[in-house]
């Protein structure tokens, strides 16, 4: 495992009781930025790691200058991948027609769609490896989120939603146990854009267990819910992990986006064209 850790100034001065990360690659940047400076403007007290993927060296120089002053920490990562989008996402294929998976779009933060790369799955699943080396290094509450967000609210109380659970998820309702997973299992709907994590010692091996699973299918962009799912149905969790499921006040998909929640995002074709989405967006391009 790489020791993230030792690679992050100051570190030591991080929120022990509260941390959310998010992954990025360079093909996300500006999407990052809206989201980090949402973060800014609406929830200030947050403190944010960001694990940049690949990201050139004066893109990195400019982000650490314009947050510098802020509680936000950055990784860089250079692992090798490659970034083209080459490898089919049979899941988006199965079920959608031709049209469908075109996503045609006027916006710019478009998604992986039915091609991605080995860096679009990396970054989407190198998310459990962030989330274990913080909660072992005694981060209370860990909070990953997708970078094409935007928060609206202080967030700060999200850690209230794991008060006497383990972890929380969002579920999609459409999704729940309407699918069966590469496993033969029915699929909870889990929609891993949003993971929080208490530190306990189910969630803390309930996590380790994901993530070997999912480093060995790195490069399945759906690993990081499928591999969730199923080591959610191993006797030694089933039943006994307490999950939280989320309303959608921090996880709201859309496609209407109501304004009294504090977390928009949802899948890419809810937002890439819609003008609720894209106007709170632009409030902080």
């Amino acid at each position: 495992m790489i020791d993230i850790l030792k690679n992050i100034t100051n570190i030591d001065n991080i929120d022990k009781d509260l941390v959310l990360i998010c992954t990025t690659n360079e093909r996300y940047i500006k999407p990052t930025r809206a989201f980090l400076n949402s973060l800014i403007k609406n929830s200030p007290k947050v403190n944010v790691l960001v694990r940049l993927v690949n990201v050139k060296e004066d893109i990195i120089n400019s982000l650490k200058a314009v947050y510098n002053d802020y509680n936000i920490y950055f990784y860089i990562d250079n692992t090798p991948l490659c970034d083209k989008r080459n490898i089919v996402n049979k899941t988006e294929t199965f079920d959608k027609s031709a049209i469908q998976l075109m996503r045609k779009s006027t916006a710019d933060f478009k998604g992986v769609g039915w091609l991605y790369s080995e860096e679009a799955a990396y970054c989407s699943n190198i998310k459990y490896n962030t989330i274990n080396q913080l909660l072992e290094y005694g981060i209370k509450c860990v909070v990953y989120m997708d970078v094409d967000t935007i928060v609206r609210k202080d967030i700060y109380d999200i850690q209230d939603t794991i008060n006497t659970y383990d972890l929380a998820m969002y579920i999609c309702p459409d999704e729940h146990l309407k699918t069966n997973t590469q496993y033969g299992e029915k699929y909870i709907g889990w929609h891993a854009g949003i993971i929080i994590s208490n530190n306990t010692t189910l969630s803390v091996d309930f996590l380790k267990e994901v993530e070997k699973r999912v480093s060995n299918n790195m490069y399945d962009i759906e690993a990081d819910e499928d591999e969730f799912d199923h080591v959610f149905y191993q006797k030694k969790y089933n039943n006994k992990i307490k999950i939280n499921s989320l309303t959608k006040y921090y996880k709201d998909n859309g496609p209407e986006f109501n304004v009294k929640n504090a977390v928009w995002s949802g899948q890419n074709v809810a937002k890439v064209d819609n003008e609720k989405y894209i106007n709170e967006y632009s409030k902080y391009i």
